[in-house]
């Protein structure tokens, strides 16, 4: 009894064995998928994630004409792992062009947040103009010399219409 038990862990461990060789590609949805048949033809070789690797034969055989490292080269996978096939120069300049292309996302969401921020000032200061024009306090200028000049009604007003457009170029709300 205890001799099936054996022999039936061993023929599962053997069989798990060929499992592992499996194929993984994307595809035209962008999910993962697995297999242990090739990825169909409408697969680009670009997608194609993993690809198990063949080993060469044991003993090559030579037809006429040939050498032993063709029949190895003819035995070979046409295509193999994309992260396999890459060298250290190739996968630095990868990484670096990564670390590039996130620098400039940050910097982008940086000049972005940096915008807001100078156009939520704007705002408030335009709101503020606006409430002083609007209040019927009396508004002062300072002229080209230096001295006092308080606003008429029509130079109020002209306030008061200039506070309104930057409001709604700058305001959200």
């Amino acid at each position: 009894m205890l001799s099936r038990h054996l022999l039936s862990i061993l023929l599962l461990a053997l069989a798990a064995a060929d499992a592992t060789a499996q194929y993984k590609w994307r595809d035209a949805n962008g999910r993962t998928v697995y297999s242990d048949l090739p990825p169909p033809v409408s697969v680009a070789p670009s997608a194609v994630l993993d690809a198990p690797v063949r080993q060469a034969p044991a003993v090559a055989t030579i037809g006429p004409g040939g050498s032993a490292q063709q029949a190895v080269a003819q035995d070979q996978p046409a295509s193999v792992n994309k992260a396999a096939a890459l060298t250290p120069a190739d996968r630095e300049l990868e990484s670096r062009k990564r670390a590039a292309d996130k620098a400039a996302a940050e910097r982008k969401t940086a000049e972005a947040a940096n915008r807001d921020r100078e156009l939520a000032e704007q705002c408030a200061v335009a709101r503020s103009n606006l409430a002083a024009a609007d209040s019927g306090i009396r508004l002062v200028e300072f002229n080209s010399k230096g001295e006092r000049e308080v606003l008429d009604d029509a130079q109020r007003a002209a306030r008061a219409d200039q506070a309104r457009n930057v409001i709604k170029a700058a305001c959200k709300s």
